[in-house]
């Protein structure tokens, strides 16, 4: 029939239709109010889609496109009956030879050619007042439609009684008593080879067996004629398959192709082989690495390991590392440890440890001590210490000290000033004790 690609192009017409007048009103804001290499291809199609004629040939065209599609995709169908899909083929060339071509095959004039009643609508409406330029519009129009009618008669089965051959295999054909065709008169007589006198009696017999009781139908003969022989040859009785030459002569006469849709994936595949795509990528089964060139990725399967040189990062699987040349970072997941060298960190999280080269601080949260050497602070969280160098300041949190070098001052918490107050006390009342117990006399109430 045709390309692949007038699947799409019907829906494309029929949505440029719909949406005329808004992309006629879009391409002429764009032509204003666009930048400068814009303005030009907008201005462009503007003007394309301010012409009726382009309007008018959109119209024609959009009905005939849809209809080649629907045939189209009907031969795209894997399960489509062959007798069938020449059947709608017939049809649809004898539909649009009509519109062109009267009975005897002499063409129509041009008043009275099929153009389609919304195009007559809309050319009246549009090009009421230009009779020469309607006239030129209908003659090209016309001759499209020849082309076209030409084009499908060479695609017309030559050989239409051999599809038709096929409809006397169908189940519904095979198995009624009624207008039940001769064996003589099924299709491809000659595949049936030497098994021709067993066929033939099978073929007698078939139309007599009780298929409706037999599991292999579950109670309901299928309408697919290569699922209906398919079970047949498959069918045993005691032991032998009665049915099985008539069933696999059948089957052979199916496989006749009608259209090349199970042909094209073929060509498709073999064209992304033969693609840079696709030479650019290598495999070697032994060692289990592959390589594509166009990515920058390769893969060793059997070692574990895979590396993309675009992105500049591997993985080792088995060691449980990987890196990232560019961003300059690397992780090893089994020693729990990574590193970013552009950000100049590390951390190695088994130990708990981790460290910034570039500010010079450091820290272990396993013994709860950190660092910083460009401020030269550091501190210990579990002993409650901490010092600065810079600063000559240190203290001890769970002592409640703390001591100020070089502005030589130093001093204790709150909580250490009150028991020293406590202590004094303590120590006088210590005091006046033993003075009254040493002058045994009372002393002064004042």
């Amino acid at each position: 029939m045709s390309e692949t690609r007038w699947l799409v192009r019907g829906k494309i017409i029929y949505n440029i239709l719909v949406n005329w007048e808004e992309l006629k009103a879009y391409f002429n804001i764009a032509k204003i109010q666009g930048c400068q290499d814009v303005r030009y291809k907008a201005r462009m199609l503007w003007e394309m889609l301010s012409d009726g004629t382009n309007y008018l040939y959109f119209v024609f065209a959009s009905p005939l496109v849809t209809e080649f599609e629907r045939l189209n995709a009907l031969f795209q169908s894997t399960n489509c009956k062959p007798s069938h899909l020449c059947h709608e083929l017939e049809i649809h060339c004898t539909s649009l030879t009509r519109r062109v071509y009267d009975e005897n095959g002499f063409p129509v004039p041009l008043e009275k050619v099929d153009f389609g009643a919304k195009f007559i609508s809309e050319s009246e409406r549009i090009l009421a007042n230009e009779k020469e330029q309607l006239q030129k519009l209908q003659d090209r129009c016309q001759e499209m439609m020849f082309t076209l009618v030409q084009q499908v008669k060479m695609r017309l089965p030559r050989s239409r009684e051999l599809y038709d051959g096929l409809k006397k295999l169908s189940p519904s054909v095979v198995l009624t008593h009624t207008n039940r065709p001769p064996y003589t008169d099924l299709p491809f007589l000659h595949l049936q080879g030497q098994a021709a006198e067993a066929c033939e009696n099978q073929y007698r017999r078939i139309l007599y067996h009780p298929w409706i009781e037999e599991g292999i139908f579950d109670g309901k003969i299928p309408d697919d004629p290569e699922v209906f022989w398919s079970k047949i040859k498959s069918y045993e009785s005691e032991g032998s398959k009665p049915y099985s030459d008539l069933a696999c002569f059948a089957l052979s006469c199916l496989t006749t192709p009608v259209s090349n849709v199970f042909v094209e994936p073929i060509f498709s595949h073999a064209n992304a082989i033969k693609t840079k795509t696709g030479s650019s990528s290598w495999r070697n089964e032994k060692t289990g690495s592959w390589r594509n060139e166009k990515t920058g990725s390769c893969r060793n399967e059997k070692a574990g390991s895979w590396r993309n040189e675009k992105t500049g990062s591997c993985r080792n699987e088995k060691a449980g590392s990987c890196r990232n040349e560019k961003a300059g970072s690397w992780r090893n997941e089994k020693a729990g440890s990574w590193r970013n060298e552009k950000a100049g960190s590390w951390r190695n999280e088994k130990a708990g440890s981790w460290r910034n080269e570039k500010a010079g601080s450091w820290r272990n949260e396993k013994t709860g001590s950190c660092r910083n050497e460009k401020a030269g602070s550091w501190r210990n969280e579990k002993a409650g210490s901490w010092r600065n160098e810079k600063a000559g300041s240190w203290g001890n949190e769970k002592a409640g000290s703390w001591r100020n070098e070089k502005a030589g001052s130093w001093g204790i918490t709150l909580a250490f000033m009150r028991i020293v107050q406590y202590a004094r006390c303590l120590a006088s009342i210590y005091t006046e004790y033993k003075y009254l117990r040493d002058s045994q006399c009372p002393p002064d109430p004042a």
